[in-house]
């Protein structure tokens, strides 16, 4: 318990300080600079198209390894983040399901999601630097557990007055996460104009991913929408349904 809490501590500081660089950074990109870019850590440099899926953890003991063998990435819905705390409401049983393994025998990357699905929950949960925190260290370890390649955040309806603090957020997890060794995914909304500053954000995020939409139209329409503000286009993936 007391190591953990020194570690909370030091992740509120380091948030902190995440702001600070992140301004710094957001002056220096207006100058043309970028002198804090992180390397990114990708699955494979030669693929510029992933396919990358959302495991149906409804699905329960009828693994079948042909469903889900010509994917790259496969999310688990394992972290429903309780946005007082930053604590896990509900994990799927993430830390003792043998679906992480099952599919990395087979070759596929198995990353925890985690997800808040509410705008006044994202308020809240962006507006605490403690619950923030909580939530950085708790993933942690949960990828430890199940020794995870990396971490998918889902944060739908963020309000637009929450930009520069979802932002800062992503910056202090991405920069936590890739000190592991680990990749970081962020889901874009279908919508724009909308919170996420993509230009900013894209120093940090390993891979952008939509969510599919029946019209194709539509849906190209929003890549490319991404793309004219700034996403690099091999970052940026659509999830593929699972058949």
């Amino acid at each position: 318990m007391f190591k953990k809490t020194i570690t909370l501590i030091g992740c509120i500081i380091c948030f902190v300080a995440c702001k600070q660089s992140y301004k710094h950074d957001a002056s220096n990109s207006e100058a043309g600079e970028s002198s804090n870019a992180i390397s990114h850590v990708n699955l494979d440099s030669s693929k510029t198209s992933l396919k990358f899926g959302i495991y149906p953890t409804t699905t329960k003991n009828d693994f079948n390894a042909n469903t889900y063998k010509d994917f790259d990435v496969l999310s688990y819905a394992g972290y429903a983040i309780d946005p007082f705390t930053g604590d896990a409401m509900h994990t799927n049983n993430w830390e003792l399901s043998p679906v992480v393994d099952s599919l990395q025998y087979i070759g596929v990357d198995c990353i925890l999601l985690a997800t808040i699905t509410d705008s006044t929950a994202n308020r809240q949960f962006l507006n605490n630097t403690k619950a923030m925190a909580t939530f950085i260290v708790n993933s942690s370890s949960k990828l430890a557990i199940q020794n995870a390649e990396g971490i998918h955040l889902q944060l739908d309806a963020v309000a637009l007055a929450d930009r520069h603090k979802l932002t800062n957020f992503v910056t202090m997890l991405a920069t936590h996460t890739h000190k592991q060794g680990k990749y970081v995914v962020l889901s874009l909304p279908n919508t724009y104009p909308n919170a996420f500053d993509v230009k900013a954000l894209s120093k940090y995020v390993d891979y952008y991913v939509l969510m599919p939409m029946s019209n194709t139209e539509a849906q190209d329409k929003v890549m490319k929408a991404y793309l004219n503000l700034g996403v690099p286009i091999e970052l940026l993936q659509v999830v593929k349904p699972i058949e």
